[in-house]
């Protein structure tokens, strides 16, 4: 974690802040909306396995970046307003993420944490 970081967490340590870290875009759009990052007409995250991996690993690198500062940083959201109503593909690619980033998430975790 960085010294910005840190001192951050410190600050709203002090202050009873809670923050949730939230994904709100991914490679490719989960959902195709303009606040993905990307305003197509169908979304296209769940189509590449690499959108997926990379998703997967930002979410890793966040866990592993917040773990000691549950505190502040109770909730990470993996994934925002993924497209389910787009078809079983979507929600296929989505449920296996959710899945293995809840599992990502909380290995990163010691047991005294959880």
């Amino acid at each position: 974690m960085s010294d910005f970081q840190s001192v951050g967490c410190l600050m709203f340590t002090f202050t009873v802040c809670l923050l949730v870290v939230h994904s709100k875009g991914a490679p490719g759009s989960q959902n195709g909306f303009d606040n993905s990052g990307h305003r197509i007409s169908f979304p296209q995250w769940q189509a590449s396995q690499t959108n997926i991996q990379h998703s997967d690993a930002i979410i890793k690198t966040l866990a592993n970046m917040f773990k000691d500062n549950m505190n502040v940083v109770p909730i990470i959201a993996l994934l925002n307003e993924p497209a389910g109503f787009d078809g079983q593909d979507v929600l296929d690619a989505v449920r296996q993420y959710w899945y293995d980033s809840y599992g990502n998430t909380r290995s990163s975790l010691d047991e005294s944490s959880i």
